[in-house]
């Protein structure tokens, strides 16, 4: 009878192995991923007016992530965001088992311009994350932005 059990579990927990196997699945995208090769090495400090950082770099491009908005223009400043979005789902809706989805957007890149009221640049800022945001952590267990200013 023991037999019998054991069988039968090891074909449910197979059966459900296979069921669970064609809905797994990991993807990522990249959001203005040109943008972690943006050249700022003509931008001078004091100098170069945001006519000038606007001809070369274009407009800052707007974020299509589920995020909350972010104002990317303004008069002080232009931001240039890179996001990375992972999503896992495991299950298989087909057929109506279960789906777990787990996703994380978050900026991996950001290039900040400020600009003084006489639309000179006062600062050119870079700051990067690379680290994915683990299943079940609150976003205060994500390491902090690191942040290069350009001199």
């Amino acid at each position: 009878m023991t037999d019998r059990f054991a069988i039968l579990r090891a074909f449910a927990a197979a059966a459900m192995c296979c069921l669970l196997a064609g809905g797994c699945v990991f993807s990522r995208s990249d959001g203005n991923a040109y943008i972690r090769s943006l050249d700022t090495s003509f931008i001078r400090v004091g100098q170069t007016t945001r006519d000038d950082v606007l001809n070369r770099l274009g407009p800052p491009p707007m974020l299509a992530t589920a995020q909350k908005p972010e104002k990317v223009f303004s008069r002080e400043r232009l931001r240039y965001i890179c996001y990375g979005q992972n999503e896992f789902k495991l299950g298989n809706k087909a057929l109506l088992v279960f789906e777990f989805t787990w996703s994380d957007a978050q900026y991996e890149r950001e290039l900040a311009i400020d600009f003084d009221a006489q639309d000179r640049v006062t600062r050119v800022a870079w700051t990067h994350r690379d680290c994915i945001w683990k299943p079940f952590e609150g976003e205060s267990c994500r390491e902090p932005l690191l942040y290069r200013e350009k001199k």
